[in-house]
């Protein structure tokens, strides 16, 4: 059986080109995941009916169906010129177009827009992974008062001991396939994307925090938070930070905010969860950095 890629991540394309043993990782009703001989990398299959995530190939969605039904973990795949080759299936991705996950926009915040979103975020009365609600975290007296609040805080501390405690906190914490902590971090990760306030070494610590053995997290949330450290972000991520950056009217961004919750069982409302966390902070210090830093390194 021969599958024709409907499109793939620009970031795969020299994976896909050169020669490499894969095996299957896991499989879903609607995807599945394939890493490399080395484990250091993984490759998302799915369906176009998905949102696009960072180093993800997709197929027609009838197609997909009919490859996880004759596929099983720990079965080896080959790449090399452009095909997958599985037992009894080969994907053609030669010649398909491909997309960029890589957020390359300049720093920048709309006021008004983030206005807009704050209000969105204070109407979302649904629970995330943390079992509290969206418009609780808009409160005045969440971030200062709660635990996964000064947590939020301390990510943003000029103490770096109190970062490494608030990285420790959040990776791995919670269920599923993307822990709540991690897609919070993803989250936090994006909103950088527009705001530059991470201290610069709290890419290194959330590194260094993965390194560990035992492993903190699942094996595919690792995989993502490493593809947020290298600035990777699943389209709906994207989409909402376009909005943000520019004057955009309320309706565009709830419809954003609408297509970032529907992903996984809770994990959009976790990255929106440290999406908004992040955005807050900036809020409450209005981009001042030596007053902020300052002030959280009281923590």
């Amino acid at each position: 059986m021969f599958i024709k890629a409907a499109y793939h991540d620009e970031r795969l394309t020299d994976t896909l080109q050169n020669k490499s043993t894969w095996r299957v990782h896991s499989l879903f009703n609607k995807s599945l995941n394939i890493q490399s001989a080395d484990q250091e990398n993984l490759m998302l299959i799915a369906g176009t009916s998905s949102p696009r995530l960072p180093k993800a190939l997709y197929l027609p969605d009838d197609m997909l169906g009919k490859l996880v039904g004759t596929v099983q973990p720990g079965q080896p795949v080959s790449i090399s010129d452009g095909r997958l080759i599985f037992d009894g299936c080969t994907i053609v991705v030669d010649g398909s177009p491909h997309y960029q996950s890589r957020y390359a926009t300049e720093k920048g915040l709309h006021q008004g827009s983030l206005r807009h979103f704050v209000a969105s975020m204070a109407k979302i009365e649904k629970l995330n992974g943390f079992d509290f609600m969206m418009a609780d975290l808009t409160r005045d007296s969440f971030l200062a008062n709660t635990l996964e609040g000064n947590h939020i805080l301390r990510l943003y501390s000029g103490d770096a001991g109190k970062r490494s405690e608030a990285i420790s906190y959040f990776i791995g914490r919670g269920k599923g396939l993307t822990p709540s902590g991690d897609d919070l971090l993803v989250g936090a990760l994006a909103a950088d994307q527009l705001l530059g306030m991470l201290p610069a070494d709290t890419e290194g610590l959330i590194r260094k925090r993965l390194a560990q053995d035992p492993k903190p997290t699942t094996t595919v949330s690792e995989h993502y938070l490493a593809c947020a450290l290298d600035g990777l972000y699943n389209e709906p991520i994207h989409r909402l930070l376009h909005v943000l950056q520019q004057e955009s009217e309320e309706k565009a961004i709830e419809e954003c905010i609408k297509h970032i919750m529907a992903i996984g069982h809770t994990s959009g409302m976790d990255m929106l969860t440290g999406l908004t966390g992040a955005l807050l902070v900036w809020n409450r210090f209005e981009g001042g950095y030596n007053q902020w830093q300052k002030e959280l390194s009281s923590l």
